[in-house]
């Protein structure tokens, strides 16, 4: 059940949330780098320790991350580049509650992109305007490249959904 406004939205094409999805397993092999990699791929931000939904952080060979879905962070503990164990964790006290035997890591947000190749698009666009009131337009959208070409991901961006993809997913194409 969903409100009209909500089922309109735009949101990450199906098959692109299957390819970003991750599913870790205790004994699995799975380098820390690559899952590192993929956890930035996914919209989640790399910070000193995790305190909220969509972040992730490592040390040493533990990795700490907190799912959109969750209700407490989890963390993965590696032998190498085997996972040794899986468990939630308290953020404010750091100590492991309850264990896990896998974890399914969704995205962090629902529209994912390459920022250099959005910026490089929405220039695009401010550069074929031709609407009064052009200049202010402009300056809002070179703004919000300017963000993505520092590495800041706005928070509206499923905005540029229609830059992003020929045909914007939204919840019906579930």
């Amino acid at each position: 059940i969903s409100c009209i406004d909500a089922a309109l939205q735009y949101t990450i094409p199906p098959d692109e949330l299957r390819s970003k999805r991750l599913t870790l397993r205790a004994g699995q092999e799975a380098p820390l780098e690559k899952i590192e990699a993929l956890l930035s791929a996914s919209g989640y931000e790399r910070y000193q320790q995790v305190e909220g939904p969509g972040q992730f952080a490592v040390r040493g060979g533990i990795l700490d991350f907190f799912t959109p879905d969750a209700s407490a962070p989890v963390r993965v503990e590696f032998w190498g580049d085997e996972i040794d164990t899986l468990c939630y964790f308290d953020p404010e006290t750091q100590r492991r509650t309850d264990p896990l035997d896998e974890v399914l890591v969704p995205p962090a947000r629902e529209t994912l992109c390459d920022p250099a190749e959005l910026a490089k698009k929405i220039r695009m666009l401010g550069k074929s305007l031709r609407i009064r009131r052009a200049d202010l337009v402009r300056e809002k959208l070179y703004a919000d490249a300017d963000h993505l070409e520092a590495g800041m991901i706005p928070v509206h961006l499923d905005k540029y959904a229609p830059l992003l993809w020929e045909q914007p997913p939204m919840l019906y194409d579930y």
